[in-house]
């Protein structure tokens, strides 16, 4: 007869003679000895759907879209875009934390403009993703912005 290996929750089995886990993977017994034996690797963590970051880049993950168990995420956004966290850690199927955003990064104000002012914008020398940069010149010149 067989023996079908099963595992426990988050966990697959993993034949003695094969090198990918899978679900099925059958025991032969023959003569009161099993013909292979298995061993339990924790399933894999799907990288976040990059539908659901705004501003992700193409790859959500630098190790791809499947984690391994008990390794993590590196998480990758857009040019000018930074991760609010560096990786995610995958266990047992599970992202911790579950996902990411990814935040527009600043500005620096614009330097050598001639007649600016000793800062170019008048918000200070760095300027908020998504804010603006209101033009400052040097006394008697006006912005032709």
């Amino acid at each position: 007869g067989s023996c079908t290996a099963q595992c426990d929750a988050g966990y697959e089995p993993l034949c003695s003679d094969e090198t990918v886990p899978r679900f099925g993977c059958q025991l032969q017994c023959s003569a009161a000895k099993f013909n292979t034996s298995f061993s339990c690797k924790g399933r894999p963590c799907d990288a976040p759907a990059r539908a659901d970051i705004e501003n992700a880049a193409a790859e959500v993950c630098a190790e791809g879209p499947l984690i391994s168990h008990n390794t993590s995420c590196t998480t990758q956004c857009l040019h000018g875009y930074e991760a609010s966290v560096g990786t995610l850690e995958c266990s047992l199927m599970q992202l911790s934390p579950p996902t990411f955003e990814c935040l527009g990064l600043p500005c620096s104000a614009p330097v050598g403009i001639s007649n600016a002012g000793e800062v170019a914008c008048k918000e200070g020398s760095v300027i908020e993703h998504g804010s603006v940069c209101t033009a400052s010149c040097a006394f008697g010149y006006i912005s032709d912005v």
